[in-house]
């Protein structure tokens, strides 16, 4: 299905930063980071935001988009 949404309007959320997280930021969407473990040495793209549990999902969005 498509969405129809435009990258630059969407955020996503991912585990792997280099999978999830540097995928997404290359395609342009903003990025939420699920931080479970600790990051790689090597970190090419920085997320927009880092959460430790989705419960802070609905603050890390509202900062991300300014609301």
């Amino acid at each position: 299905a498509t969405l129809r949404v435009q990258a630059a309007d969407a955020v996503f959320v991912g585990e792997d930063l280099h999978a999830d997280i540097e995928g997404a930021h290359g395609v342009g969407m903003k990025t939420i980071w699920l931080e479970h473990i600790q990051p790689p040495a090597t970190v090419r793209v920085a997320p927009d935001a880092v959460i430790e549990e989705l419960g802070q999902l609905p603050q890390a969005l509202a900062m991300i988009l300014n609301i």
